[in-house]
Formats: structure tokens, C-alpha cells, sequence
């Protein structure tokens, strides 16, 4: 899949937690996601960063995990991890909203995102080797 394929599909899909994500399809989505949160980065006043970075967070969060949903249906995954990871790394941003300080929720979070980054660079269960 490519680049604006996958885009499409990623806002096409935002709400389906059935089917599949190809690997491609995942990574250029967050490959996305990336780049919007770097766009954000650099224009937003620093007062109003915080918040930008929130409230981009909040938009995002149903489209990743659904979209991870449906990679980890793709590797044969137990879907109710990145369901459970997710909500706890979203509710540990909440927690840690406004303050200043990195605490061991901002690590958590970090950790749990990293966990379901890797798991996503499995390669499809569903793939099958055509010879020519």
C-alpha cells in the first residue's frame, strides 16, 4: 500500500476494528501521525503546545487503535492488548496533563507505546509465498 492509499485508508477505516492492516499500511499511517505531530511542534506557541499536543492525541486515539486493532489481527495478535495498552496510555496522559514534571506515568506511557510499536513490525500471519 502507499503513502496516500494508506492516509485514505486510515480515515476511511477510523472506526473499524474488524479486517486487517497490512504492515505498509500501518507504518505510512504513523509515519503520518509522525509528521502532524512535528507540524505541531513547530508552529504552535509554546503556551498552547501542551494542549495542541492533547487535544491531537484526543482526535487520534479511536484511528490508532483501531488501526492497530486490525494489525494485530493481521499477526494473529490478541486484539485486547492494544485495547488495554492504548487506554492506559491515554489515561496516563490524562493523569500527567499540565504538569511539568517527566514521572513515571510519562514512562509508562512511553514504554507501552514503544511495546505495540514492535509488536506491529511483525510480518502479516496471513501471507502466503507465491512462486513463480
Amino acid at each position: 500500500m502507499k503513502f496516500l492509499e494508506s492516509i485514505s485508508s486510515f480515515w476511511e477505516k477510523c472506526a473499524t476494528f474488524t479486517g486487517t492492516a497490512s504492515r505498509s499500511e500501518y507504518w505510512w499511517a504513523q509515519l503520518f501521525l509522525f509528521s502532524c505531530a512535528v507540524l505541531i511542534l513547530g508552529f504552535a506557541q509554546f503556551e498552547k503546545l501542551e494542549t495542541m499536543l492533547f487535544l491531537f492525541d484526543v482526535v487520534i486515539f479511536v484511528p490508532c487503535m483501531a488501526l492497530t486493532v486490525r494489525r494485530f489481527n493481521d499477526i494473529k495478535l490478541p486484539t485486547l492488548i492494544p485495547i488495554v495498552v492504548l487506554s492506559l496510555s491515554l489515561f496516563f496522559e490524562i493523569l500527567t496533563f499540565g504538569t511539568d514534571e517527566f514521572g513515571i506515568l510519562d514512562f509508562l506511557s512511553i514504554s507501552i507505546e514503544i511495546f505495540i510499536l514492535g509488536a506491529c513490525l511483525a510480518p502479516s500471519a496471513n501471507k502466503t509465498i507465491k512462486k513463480d
